[in-house]
């Protein structure tokens, strides 16, 4: 599952997500879409794989509790 806020927030609320990846870019874009949008109701995560580039990008998975 590859998407915005609309995506991730239908996929929560019908507990369809136990892993999501988390790519950091090196880039300041501005405005864009809210990864968690309002509405997302609390969940616990734990930190998984991570993974750090030469590029500057960064890399964290976090798996569902």
């Amino acid at each position: 599952l590859m998407g915005g806020g609309e995506l991730v927030a239908l996929f929560l609320k019908h507990d369809l997500i136990d892993t999501m990846i988390i790519t950091y870019m090196p880039v300041t874009i501005g405005d864009g879409i809210r990864l968690f949008p309002d509405g997302i109701k609390e969940t616990t995560w734990r930190i998984g794989n991570t993974a750090i580039y030469e590029n500057g990008v960064v890399q964290l998975e976090y798996i569902r509790l």
